[in-house]
């Protein structure tokens, strides 16, 4: 999770679609066939399909007290 954090905020972090692609593929190769399907979900923002009327009703700060309690950091 924390792999995923960060290339989220270097993808973030720049404006050069490039240096984005970059990020996004050093990221997605290193991972198992399980944890890319996974990845790539949430990377789009969307976890449910378009079709799916079901929303999350999450914010970035939820997600991260998730990710702090999981981990047992802080941001």
């Amino acid at each position: 999770m924390r792999e995923f954090a960060r290339c989220a905020d270097a993808v973030a972090a720049t404006t050069s679609k490039l240096e984005k692609t970059r990020l996004l593929a050093e990221y997605l190769r290193a991972l198992e066939p399980d944890d890319l399907r996974l990845a790539t979900t949430w990377m789009t923002g969307r976890p449910f399909s378009l079709n799916d009327p079901r929303t999350l009703q999450l914010g970035g700060s939820s997600l991260w007290k998730a990710v702090e309690a999981i981990t047992r950091t802080e941001q």
